[in-house]
This record gives C-alpha cells, sequence and structure tokens, in this order.
C-alpha cells in the first residue's frame, strides 16, 4: 500500500468534491503517487499523528482517534513514499500543525522516524525536500520499561542481524543530530538489546494504544 490518510482533514483533488476523511470507512483514504493537485483543509486538527504501519492506522481509524485527540492521522506503510511525505510536508507548511510520529521499538522503526526526518539517502539531494520536523512520540524506553511500562515480557524480542545491521547505520545519523534525548533513547535500545512492536502497548486490559498516545501527547512526551 502507498500509506493512507483519516481524521480531521478535508482532501480535495482536482475537479472533484473534498473529502472529509473523519468519515466513512475505517480504512481511512488511500493516498495516491501524485499529490500536487490536492488541497487540503483542517477541519480542528491540532496535530497530526503519523503511525508506521497499516496495522496500527487501521485500529486507530476504528477507534476514531480524532474524537479524543483532534488529530490528522497518516501513515506510510513501512518506509514512507515520497508522495505521503509531500502530504506531511503541506500539512506542516501550510497547516502549521505539529507532526508526531509512532514507530516500532526497534533500529527498524527509528530508521522510518529518521526518513520522514531528513528523508531517504537514495533521494540524494531531493531528500532534504520533504524533510519534516516530526516528533518521536514513541515507542520509547520508559513506555516499555519505565514507571507507564505495562508491556509483557512475552511481547520483547531479542535483535537479529538484521536489527543490528540497521542500528550502526542509524546510531551515525543520531550521533550526526547531536539531540541529547535521542542519544539516550539508541543507546538504551542497545543496552536492552530487545525489540517490541506497537501493538505492545495495547496488551493490556486496564489501558489501550489509544489512550496511551493521548496520554502522551497532553505530557509532550515527545521530542
Amino acid at each position: 500500500s502507498s500509506g493512507a490518510i483519516a481524521g480531521l482533514v478535508s482532501w480535495k483533488m482536482e475537479g472533484s468534491d473534498p473529502i472529509n476523511c473523519s468519515t466513512g470507512t475505517t480504512a481511512g483514504m488511500q493516498i495516491p503517487g501524485v499529490t500536487d493537485k490536492v488541497t487540503l483543509t483542517n477541519l480542528g486538527a491540532r496535530y497530526v499523528l503519523v503511525v508506521e504501519k497499516d496495522a496500527i492506522f487501521t485500529y486507530l481509524c476504528s477507534q476514531r482517534i480524532w474524537d479524543t485527540l483532534p488529530c490528522i492521522l497518516v501513515t506510510g506503510c513501512g518506509y514512507p513514499p515520497l508522495s505521503v511525505r509531500m502530504v506531511l510536508k503541506r500539512l506542516e507548511d501550510h497547516l502549521q500543525l505539529p507532526i508526531l510520529g509512532l514507530f516500532d521499538y526497534n533500529p527498524h522503526g527509528l530508521r522510518i522516524l529518521l526518513t520522514y526526518k531528513h528523508g531517504s539517502t537514495r533521494m540524494g539531494t531531493e531528500a532534504h525536500a520533504y524533510a519534516t520536523d516530526i516528533k518521536w512520540l514513541g515507542v520509547h524506553h520508559d513506555d516499555i520499561f519505565g514507571s507507564d511500562g505495562t508491556v509483557p515480557q512475552s511481547s520483547l524480542q531479542p535483535w537479529c542481524l538484521s536489527d543490528r545491521r540497521v542500528f550502526s547505520g542509524v546510531a551515525a545519523v543520531v550521533e550526526h543530530m547531536g539531540n541529547p534525548l535521542y542519544t539516550r533513547e539508541i543507546r538504551m535500545m542497545a543496552e536492552k538489546n530487545v525489540k517490541a512492536e506497537i501493538e505492545a502497548l495495547n496488551n493490556n486490559g486496564f489501558d489501550s494504544l489509544e489512550n496511551r498516545i493521548v496520554r502522551k501527547v497532553l505530557r509532550k512526551s515527545y521530542f
């Protein structure tokens, strides 16, 4: 899939009627490959929430998270295609909305976050044209191991060879960024040597993923 958008935004393609992305099917609206003829109108959102993958996007749509947290929900279904990053850049520049990102707790998740933040190395000079000031909302070390951490041990998996390979590249980018909060997170990620998916935060009868997301946003637990 190429990516999708839902929540408090109106999507209008040239020559067609606007679509309210907060109504209709649970899957939101697919983001087409060409987005330069799209007009986006804010319908009361205060945040853009980017989630790494389609399953989480579909779940949060089914829970209508925008009724609790006024937001526009976006997914790039893994590594984001250019069209998704173009749409995010538009939401940031034209609608002046902060962008918050939720990714798996593993080196691949962090690498996807950095793709949104800095662009893809494969794109060369165009990489930074669609870079956004996305904030890392999670999954953080403290979501799993901190006082708010209620993740069952069965949700944690050891790193594999692919994780180690990706981590070395990610660590170099983070070091270059010089953000102490990111440096601390990746150091602790490497020390623990385990990974967890976003779904792990929804694995508790007393709390739901959407409640934890709302709580983290209200506490400004992002950087």
